[in-house]
């Protein structure tokens, strides 16, 4: 008889992206994409974490396309794994390459730490990689995601119709 933990090893895991954002702009032609590769994991002091792979396309006008590459890199390059880190009380989200199994160190030696609200307001920057986005799909349950995604949601309304407009002078 074959042990039930043998027979689950042969399914691969399917872990729901409900902790990722689909993709982040990084500049003109050029996006990332995420993939949610573990479920996320509360590892104390207000932090969770889950492993996240991203990939990042740039737009090639020589064929119209996109193409997955880093900016200096050749096509197929741009990947790489990490981990994404969020204190949802504290309003903080960071990205290591490093698993780290309590709060992630913080300050400006050890790697890219963004706060999520600046003056009140989302930082939904594509240059500082869209903190607010990627922290507000790991603290969902929140009223400052809820808020802050209020706030995209009502920003991106008004230039839909500025671009309307624009459209109908024209």
């Amino acid at each position: 008889m074959i042990p039930f933990l043998a027979l689950l090893q042969s399914f691969p895991l399917v872990v729901p992206q409900t902790n990722v954002v689909e993709r982040i702009g990084c500049g003109t032609g050029c996006q990332i994409r995420f993939q949610q590769l573990s479920p996320m994991e509360e590892i104390g002091d207000g932090w969770r974490k889950v492993k996240v792979r991203s990939t990042m396309f740039i737009w090639d006008y020589e064929t119209n396309q996109l193409e997955q590459k880093s900016f200096r890199g050749k096509v197929g390059s741009g990947v790489s794994d990490g981990w994404n880190y969020a204190n949802c009380q504290k309003k903080l989200f960071t990205r290591r390459s490093e698993n780290y199994s309590s709060e992630p160190p913080v300050g400006a030696s050890s790697g890219i730490n963004s706060l999520v609200f600046d003056a009140g307001r989302p930082v939904f920057a594509t240059v500082a990689g869209s903190p607010f986005q990627q922290w507000s799909v790991m603290c969902p349950h929140t009223e400052t995601a809820k808020e802050g995604n209020e706030y995209l949601n009502d920003l991106a309304d008004r230039w839909k119709l500025i671009m309307k407009e624009l459209r109908e002078e024209n």
